[in-house]
């Protein structure tokens, strides 16, 4: 069996990060409760499969010795902060209800729809949209922000991050 390497994990959370953002751009627009149902489904599982695949990467680059830094920790701390926001603004976005117009996230201000046990109305579902959008950047700037800290520290001197690679 072929040794995993951080790269190759890497890729994997590079390649469900790019399923994750196609299929919450598709769902933008065409979203409505029970249809699409596999792309909500491929929207949350690739999602995960970053998730899971970017803390192994994390793992498996410092083979498995954990040694946590300020920065690690910060990161950590940010990181749980931005998945728990995401997970709880993409709850919200998946409204029920509506007309047989409504379709995506972008609904008349004073519709109203059900999101869980709740009414919500169109602008508080932009506004959830919004922040659901603006924590997958964030996630996203995590992920590049690793990626390219470890391109540059390899690059200068061919060894691992001074603080255990986090």
């Amino acid at each position: 069996m072929l040794p995993v390497s951080e790269r190759h994990v890497g890729l994997l959370v590079i390649a469900a990060s790019v399923v994750c953002a196609v299929s919450g751009v598709a769902l933008m627009f065409v979203y409505r409760p029970n249809e699409y149902s596999w792309l909500r489904t491929v929207h949350a599982g690739s999602a995960a499969m970053a998730l899971i695949s970017a803390i192994a990467a994390r793992v498996v680059g410092s083979a498995g010795r954990l040694r946590p830094s300020t920065r690690g920790l910060v990161t950590i701390v940010f990181g749980v902060l931005v998945v728990g926001g995401a997970f709880a603004t993409g709850t919200v976005i998946a409204w029920q209800g509506g007309t047989p117009s409504d379709a995506g996230m972008f609904l008349d201000p004073d519709r109203q729809v059900r999101s869980g046990n709740s009414t919500i109305g169109g602008r508080a579902l932009l506004w959830s949209f919004l922040l659901h959008a603006a924590l997958a950047v964030a996630s996203l700037a995590l992920l590049a922000g690793r990626a390219v800290r470890l391109w540059w520290v390899r690059s200068r001197n061919g060894a691992t991050a001074p603080d255990g690679g986090v």
